[in-house]
């Protein structure tokens, strides 16, 4: 049920890109460790974006993980208001 309602969290936000809805996209995500190896769901999602060639030339930016969502809203509001990629989440 959780990988069907991401799914059609990413569908729904490919369409708000592409009809220029939404100038960038955050992608969010945990960590996910397998065989002592870890990966940030939001830097693989988004190499998953780049890698296609539908938002190709779109600003795609991954959430860093954060110790909670005050951490994360302070994050995207720092993507609202700066150049997208140069912040850091406290």
């Amino acid at each position: 049920m959780m990988f069907a309602l991401a799914a059609k969290h990413i569908a729904h936000a490919t369409e708000l890109m592409l009809s220029n809805r939404a100038p960038t996209l955050v992608v969010g995500g945990v960590y996910t460790s397998f065989n002592d190896e870890k990966w940030a769901e939001s830097d693989t999602t988004t190499e998953w974006f780049k890698a296609g060639d539908k938002l190709r030339g779109k600003e795609i930016v991954p959430l860093k993980i954060c110790r909670n969502t005050f951490g994360e809203a302070k994050f995207v509001q720092e993507i609202a208001t700066n150049a997208a990629g140069q912040m850091s989440c406290w």
